[in-house]
């Protein structure tokens, strides 16, 4: 079948005369902007199911951040102001549930976004992927904290026979301070999921092209 340039040459064609020749080219223009129309907006629609993930992502790292802040203003001072009696009145109170169970499914949900996230956005351009990167990075700093330090002072503080009180005040102030550590570690991740989220939507030109010609190709 002849191409487009083939037909525009071939005689009576080209010839501005030819009513019948005229239309053909147009024809051809008008499905090949369709059909761009339609690479293009299968694209966009593409990239908003990855900007859903994207968002899922900041809110549940946004959820862990407001609740390590949370623990710091408000649990860990009512633990610390008579440090005896304090752990004493928070074992009872965490007797059916405590804080851990809350951060055993979101934290690890986190960081599988955080991961997917990647994975999805990983040709996007280098400096979403890098972001997105560093992101992920400090969820799994955060948790490897939470595994590392501040279960064996949980156990301490929460679990093991109640321990004298010079122990529970040191240990005690270890978890407050660390735990604000913590917290910036998983506002840094928070604030790089914001970041490559905004860069999502300020990719390069390049970057547009060579999706649309993906979607084209396949």
């Amino acid at each position: 079948m002849p191409n487009r340039v083939e037909l525009a040459a071939a005689p009576g064609i080209n010839c501005l005369g030819c009513l019948g020749g005229t239309k053909l080219v147009r024809y051809i223009q008008f499905f090949e902007g369709r059909g761009a129309e339609l690479c293009q907006k299968q694209t966009a629609k593409q990239t908003a199911m990855k900007r859903t993930l994207l968002f899922a992502s900041l809110v549940v790292a946004s959820g862990l951040l407001l609740t390590n802040i949370y623990s710091s203003l408000v649990d860990a001072p009512a633990w610390g102001h008579d440090v005896a009696k304090g752990m004493q009145t928070s074992r009872a109170y965490y007797q059916v549930s405590n804080p851990g169970h809350f951060f055993r499914i979101f934290s690890p949900l986190n960081q599988g976004l955080g991961l997917l996230c990647v994975v999805l956005f990983w040709k996007r351009g280098k400096q979403t992927r890098n972001l997105l990167l560093l992101a992920l990075l400090c969820y799994v700093v955060a948790e490897g904290m939470t595994f590392n330090y501040f279960y064996p002072r949980n156990a301490i503080l929460f679990e093991s026979e109640l321990a004298d009180r010079a122990t529970l005040q040191r240990v005690w102030q270890e978890w407050s301070t660390m735990n604000w550590v913590r917290t910036l570690a998983v506002a840094s991740g928070v604030v790089c999921t914001a970041l490559g989220l905004h860069r999502t939507y300020n990719a390069p030109t390049a970057i547009r092209i060579e999706e649309r010609e993906a979607v084209a190709v396949a």
